[in-house]
C-alpha cells in the first residue's frame, strides 16, 4: 500500500501524502470499501470512458459523471413520489 501513496517518510504516511497521490482513492477504497476497490480493479483497466471529443475522462470527471447520473435518477424518483402525494392530497380534499 505504501507504493501506492509513496510517502515522504518510508514507514508512515500523513494526510499531505494522501492528497498528493493520485492513487489515494484506491487506497481508501481498499481499506474502507473493498467491493468498490474490486470493481475498480476489474473494470477500470479494461474500460476507457471518453467524452464527446474523444478525450479520456479523468477519475474525478468519471466520478462526477456517475454521481450526476445517480442524482438525476434519485430526483426522478422524488418527483414521482411528490406527484403521487400531491394526487392523493387532491383526492382526499375532494372526497371531504
Amino acid at each position: 500500500m505504501f507504493d501506492m501513496i509513496r510517502p515522504v517518510n518510508g514507514t508512515s504516511f500523513c494526510l499531505s501524502d494522501l492528497k498528493k497521490s493520485p492513487l489515494s482513492v484506491r487506497l481508501l477504497n481498499a481499506l474502507v470499501n473493498w467491493r468498490k476497490f474490486y470493481a475498480q480493479e476489474v473494470t477500470e483497466s479494461s474500460e476507457r470512458v471518453l467524452d464527446e471529443t474523444g478525450r479520456e475522462l479523468s477519475d474525478w470527471e468519471r466520478f462526477c459523471s456517475e454521481e450526476y447520473e445517480t442524482m438525476m435518477e434519485n430526483e426522478e424518483e422524488v418527483d414521482e413520489n411528490l406527484l403521487a402525494l400531491l394526487f392523493c392530497s387532491v383526492v382526499a380534499f375532494i372526497c371531504n
